[in-house]
């Protein structure tokens, strides 16, 4: 110890310095090196936080553009009910499309999301079931009033034959008396046939047509119960894009926008009533 203590006293001061300057200067690089890195580490996580919340906010900004466009879709399409030529399978057809879109929003939805969402698809399907059933009694009424039109067409032909008959026989300058009473029966059956088929169309056809403007009433006020019960989803799904919506101010427009609505339906309603009661060019009394 004492030798190496003798050996160090002989290093000049100036060399020391050096050594100090030197370790004090890799200290600082290492903790340079240090502060780098853990900057990186957290730039890096940052980055990588920053890369999945976008992701995220691109994947649920596409679901609720597709499952926003459903919803407009299912609630649209009550009012092709009221067209009773409109096929069932194809009014089925838009729930079997729509709905699996809609469950969509289970993936990457949040519990408001979820919730109001379910709460709209629910009803939709519950306001599809409620609006087929009323809808299946018109649509024999329907394919009733179709079934005697081809019978007035039948019936029609026979009649023309029978009219032919009665030209040849006249023509012929028969006086077979027998033979001319079947000929004018047959005339009068068809004649009959067509006036009975004729008043049951009429009498089918102003049926259906009031139930038709009843329905249409019906599905008008679904259609608006399911547009106000679209609000909260809409809401939500814009919170949870970073597009607030103020659901009372936009509750309001959609009250107002139904009111002139239904106010408009009234009116048509009521014209439609009274044209049924007396139609146009036949004056009562």
């Amino acid at each position: 110890m004492a030798i190496l203590a003798a050996w160090l006293a002989m290093v000049p001061g100036t060399f020391w310095g050096v050594i100090i300057g030197a370790f004090f200067s890799l200290g600082g690089v290492v903790l340079t090196n240090r502060s780098s890195e853990k900057r990186l580490r957290d730039q890096f996580s940052n980055d990588r936080t920053l890369r999945m919340d976008e992701r995220e906010h691109g994947l649920r900004r596409d679901v609720y553009l597709v499952a926003t466009e459903a919803l407009a879709t299912g609630v649209a399409s009550i009012a092709k009910f009221v067209d009773l030529d409109t096929p069932t399978a194809d009014l089925s057809k838009i729930i079997t499309e729509q709905l699996p879109v809609l469950s969509k929003v289970q993936i990457i939805g949040g519990p408001d999301v979820l919730k109001t969402t379910n709460d709209v698809t629910n009803e939709l399907s519950a306001v599809f079931q409620r609006l087929m059933a009323h809808r299946i009694p018109l649509s024999l009424m329907r394919e009733g009033i179709r079934n005697l039109e081809q019978q007035i067409v039948a019936f029609t032909k026979q009649q023309e034959h029978s009219l032919e008959s009665m030209k040849s026989f006249n023509l012929s300058g028969e006086v077979d008396k027998r033979r001319w009473d079947v000929i004018q029966a047959n005339h009068k059956f068809e004649t009959d046939r067509i006036a009975e088929a004729e008043s049951s169309k009429a009498r089918l056809y102003a049926q259906m047509t009031a139930g038709q403007l009843t329905y249409s009433k019906e599905c008008i006020q679904e259609s608006h119960a399911l547009d106000l019960l679209r609000v909260p989803a809409l809401a939500a799904m814009r919170g949870e894009l970073g597009f607030p919506l103020d659901k009372v101010a936009y509750t309001k427009t959609v009250h107002a926008a139904h009111a002139k609505q239904m106010s408009d339906l009234e009116h048509f309603l009521e014209q439609m009533r009274t044209f049924i009661v007396q139609p146009p060019g036949k004056p009562s009394g």
